[in-house]
């Protein structure tokens, strides 16, 4: 199934099951539990909601209107829908704020950031993040494959844009742990 597909969220409605696409970011970020948390690219708040168990806020923003409405609900789980551009950096600094987040989760996510605004989008946001005081950062990369087009093709890549100011602690399958430096 597609990362997007419905079925998922019939199937957790139905029988409480979470897809198990999430199941190595999860692992993850259940290290840095009990913090606000951040879902870049919530999608249908899948994800969301499973970190919401073991979180106290979990806020989750996506670009798409549709994700958003059709989005998991949760006593402790807020949906922005907001895409991250350079003009919507000064909202997003706010999110942050305001909610006190200290990890960001971001699935597969960065490298959308990248087509989006290219490096510089991506270096701007972990500068933003840096500034914010984020204290973790739990990444999982793109699948390797024989012809990236995007810059951001694997987890590798991804770091690249952190490295100024988060420290890789952990690592697991496709997933980072990044601490703030």
């Amino acid at each position: 199934m597609k990362f997007d597909d419905d079925n998922y969220v019939s199937e957790f409605l139905r029988n409480g099951n979470y897809p198990k696409i999430h199941d190595d970011i999860y692992y993850m970020a259940s290290k840095v539990r009990g913090r606000n948390v951040l879902d870049l690219g919530c999608c249908k708040g899948l994800l969301s909601k499973r970190l919401s168990a073991i979180n106290p806020l979990v806020v989750g923003i996506d670009a798409s209107r549709s994700y958003i409405e059709k989005a998991v609900k949760g006593d402790n789980i807020k949906y922005i829908n907001t895409k991250v551009t350079e003009d919507t950096l000064p909202a997003i600094t706010g999110i942050i704020k305001e909610h006190n987040i200290s990890v960001l989760v971001a699935r597969r996510v960065i490298p959308e950031l990248c087509e989006t605004g290219g490096m510089t989008l991506c270096t701007k946001f972990a500068k933003l993040l840096q500034e914010c005081s984020v204290e973790y950062i739990v990444l999982e990369g793109r699948k390797k494959c024989a012809n990236p087009t995007n810059p951001l093709s694997s987890i590798e890549m991804e770091l690249k844009v952190f490295e100024p100011y988060y420290n890789v602690i952990e690592s697991y399958k496709d997933c980072r742990l990044l601490k703030l430096k």
